[in-house]
């Protein structure tokens, strides 16, 4: 059974992130005004983080199909947990739970996220406690290899991806506690707010720091990301 490689959907994720960086490359000067440059700024951001969602996802999927045992022990405890709660420990002791040794692509993408609406994360913490639940030791250690500042970047760039989908006054608001809250030196210096509020993200997203706009710092940030877990 061919098994799905996460090393390979890590640098097809980073591919992408580099076509992005092309595409906003190629459009800018033809973008003409400031207005259009943040319109272009934003969409960049928006559809990257998509596919960074959309990557974290489908590598989680892939590091179980590589190696389901502690995926499949989390669910005998649950099951097992469940009938001693619900009906008898009796019956608990009774059961045999027997699943194939290799899952199918098909049946655990079904079992991972039964929605089909894909694995979400509000934040590296959230990353963590699924591995925790799910992934073996070694692909556990690479989710917890993320360390400062990305998961910050993360969380910082899930609310502005948010904010973009919403407009609402509770995403500026959580956007800009957010930003507020990076640190003032090194990339979260340069990702957090200048100002007291940002009212634009497109703005916010296309000042240029060291010739490159947030929308490319923040890209470049989520490839350091899919490096962790390579």
């Amino acid at each position: 059974m061919r098994k799905k490689d996460p090393t390979a959907i890590c640098n097809q994720f980073k591919s992408e992130m580099d076509s992005f960086i092309k595409f906003r490359s190629d459009l800018v000067s033809c973008a003409g005004s400031a207005s259009n440059q943040s319109h272009l700024a934003a969409i960049v951001f928006h559809r990257a983080f998509v596919s960074l969602e959309s990557y974290l996802s489908a590598w989680f999927v892939a590091a179980i199909n590589r190696d389901s045992t502690q995926f499949l022990a989390h669910r005998e405890s649950k099951i097992r947990d469940l009938v001693k709660s619900e009906i008898s420990a009796w019956d608990e002791n009774k059961l045999t739970y027997s699943p194939p040794i290799h899952i199918s692509v098909s049946d655990l993408t079904v079992l991972v996220d039964p929605d089909e609406k894909n694995l979400t994360f509000y934040d590296h913490p959230d990353m963590q406690k699924k591995a925790a639940k799910w992934l073996s030791p070694a692909y556990k250690a690479k989710v917890d290899s993320i360390k400062f500042p990305l998961p910050n970047i993360y969380r910082a760039a899930k609310t502005i991806r948010n904010c973009i989908a919403h407009q609402s006054k509770s995403s500026f608001d959580a956007m800009n506690t957010t930003l507020n809250a990076l640190p003032n030196t090194g990339v979260c210096g340069q990702l957090r707010n200048h100002v007291n509020s940002v009212n634009n993200v497109g703005s916010h997203l296309k000042a240029v720091f060291n010739g490159k706009t947030r929308t490319e710092i923040y890209l470049e940030q989520f490839k350091k990301i899919a490096d962790q877990l390579k």
